[in-house]
């Protein structure tokens, strides 16, 4: 099935880190696709960055500077609300697309209509600090393949917070992510983590989720200047001594009796589960040692990102063709 020009739109969100623009744009942007950039910096660095190059599929905005939560839901809405393709997907300056799995979500959406979004399995790379623009070759950082086809929304819900997965990088109906933002922006929740896990709520609610069966996004993990890198890993620990954070999540258990049609106390029994998956020792075990597996590939990382997502397709091809065999 051959893929029109116009039928995926990026909304690349920018505030600051213009270091990764200029970057993001070579390893990025390619003729068969719009890019929306949604600029909220501070100063006009990114600004100026997209000024040097002149392609007719990057639309740039700046939408005033991001002082709140507030405008930076707002500037994400009218991005993707502005976007004049059938399917859009949120990405970062700091991370890279593979176009392979992008082409296969888009095949699959287009084959399954009571599938909301798509999406593979996530892996990550670290930058050489001493030359930059040169990877580790990539690992994987998490799969989605859990929630792949579950029809109910709450089963959905409960297996989310039994292994958490979020579905941000996701490609998506325009439609329907149009919708879930406009619900979230009329939510008002303050704590960008807990609007993390409501956007992937909102996500499975609205329609199915579709794993392939391969990679379409690679984060860069050692950006060092994302919110989850500046708070760590203790963000969610907000909910022992911290009053908003808990007001937050009941007024969120609240809206999601709501939504589920269940009871408070099935909410709050899915919800205790996540905490109790979140600091439990397994999780924290299993990234500390892939850490140290990165860290120990951080010493030869000489390859470019294309090499990388070149060699990660390959990989994953034999790899399926090996399965495929072995059955």
């Amino acid at each position: 099935m051959e893929i029109n020009q116009k039928k995926l739109a990026f909304i690349l969100t920018v505030k600051g880190r213009e270091v990764y623009t200029e970057s993001w744009i070579k390893n990025n942007v390619v003729p068969e696709y719009t890019y929306y950039v949604a600029d909220g910096s501070m100063d006009d660095g990114n600004k100026k960055t997209f000024e040097k190059y002149c392609y007719d599929n990057i639309f740039y905005k700046f939408y005033g500077q991001d002082n709140s939560i507030e405008d930076y839901l707002n500037k994400l809405y009218i991005a993707i609300s502005s976007a004049d393709t059938e399917y859009v997907m949120l990405c970062d300056n700091d991370d890279f697309i593979n176009y392979t799995g992008i082409t296969e979500c888009l095949k699959v959406l287009d084959g399954h209509p009571d599938f909301t979004c798509a999406g593979g399995d996530i892996f990550s790379v670290f930058e050489n600090r001493q030359n930059k623009h040169l990877y580790n070759l990539p690992i994987p950082f998490y799969s989605t393949r859990s929630i792949h086809n579950i029809s109910q929304p709450f089963e959905a819900f409960k297996e989310i917070r039994r292994e958490y997965k979020y579905v941000w990088y996701a490609v998506y109906r325009k439609d329907s992510l149009v919708r879930i933002w406009k619900q979230i922006i009329e939510f008002g929740l303050r704590d960008l983590f807990l609007l993390e896990m409501l956007q992937v709520d909102l996500a499975l609610n609205d329609g199915k989720y579709y794993h392939i069966d391969n990679n379409h996004y690679i984060r860069l993990m050692n950006s060092g200047s994302s919110g989850a890198a500046s708070r760590g890993e203790a963000y969610h620990k907000l909910i022992f001594f911290d009053k908003a954070y808990r007001d937050e999540l009941h007024r969120l258990n609240e809206f999601y009796t709501q939504l589920y049609n269940q009871d408070i106390r099935e909410i709050q029994k899915a919800q205790e589960s996540f905490y109790i998956w979140y600091f439990k020792a397994a999780p924290r075990i299993k990234i500390s040692l892939l850490r140290k597996i990165h860290g120990a590939i951080l010493r030869v990382p000489f390859f470019s990102i294309k090499t990388c997502i070149a060699a990660l397709n390959t990989y994953l091809k034999i790899k399926r063709g090996l399965n495929t065999f072995s059955k």
